[in-house]
């Protein structure tokens, strides 16, 4: 069994297995000293991750990619735990049932694109219903009411009224955030590369105005 799991064939789902098994070592080490990955890990995650369901967003960004994912809603450790663990033993299952029956393997690229499509589609199906038992944790030094009057730079998108572009900004503390905006006057369209301020806050963007 040893051999399968280490055959070439395997590698990238046994290798995706062993990382989830070290993550959750490094958890159970680093809570003895009273450390936290769940924390750690999300600081590698943009704050304020709201996309505005409502808006039109002509424009795919990482705000709406990591939102679709359910990253805004379950900690970082969890989610990475939940892909690696399905990709992994999508993998080497498929493998298993394969040779065993068939006596023949899929084509590696196939597989390989299957099992990542699958344990993405896993881990956001079941991270949103994790979220409900593992809370995201707050890692940003500030509240969003707190990022009012910030300068941010729309990076992905057109913002106009009833359109979220996505755009990003750092707060005094070196975090950076990335957040939907819209204009906050009706006749006005920020493109790309448009220094803005962050006005005022709704339930899923930021009204902003042009820097001059």
């Amino acid at each position: 069994m040893f051999t399968f799991f280490t055959a070439d064939f395997n590698s990238a789902y046994s290798i995706a297995l062993a990382i989830m098994l070290g993550l959750a070592m490094l958890e159970g080490v680093a809570m003895l000293i009273g450390l936290s990955l769940l924390s750690a890990l999300d600081d590698l995650i943009p704050a304020d991750l709201s996309v505005d369901s409502d808006a039109q967003i002509t424009t795919p960004g990482l705000t709406s990619v990591l939102g679709w994912l359910g990253l805004n809603q379950l900690p970082l450790l969890i989610w990475l735990v939940l892909f690696l663990t399905s990709f992994g033993l999508t993998g080497v299952s498929v493998n298993y049932i394969s040779l065993s029956t068939l006596d023949m393997l899929f084509p590696s690229s196939i597989l390989f694109g299957f099992s990542f499509i699958f344990a993405v589609i896993f881990s956001k199906f079941w991270g949103r219903r994790l979220a409900k038992i593992f809370p995201k944790n707050e890692s940003t030094a500030i509240s969003s009411l707190d990022m009012q009057g910030l300068e941010a730079r729309i990076t992905v998108g057109v913002a106009k009224l009833n359109s979220s572009a996505e755009a990003t900004c750092v707060d005094n503390y070196g975090q950076r955030h990335y957040v939907m905006v819209q204009p906050i006057e009706e006749n006005q369209e920020f493109t790309a590369g448009t220094n803005v301020v962050l006005i005022e806050k709704q339930t899923n963007y930021w009204l902003v105005a042009k820097l001059n």
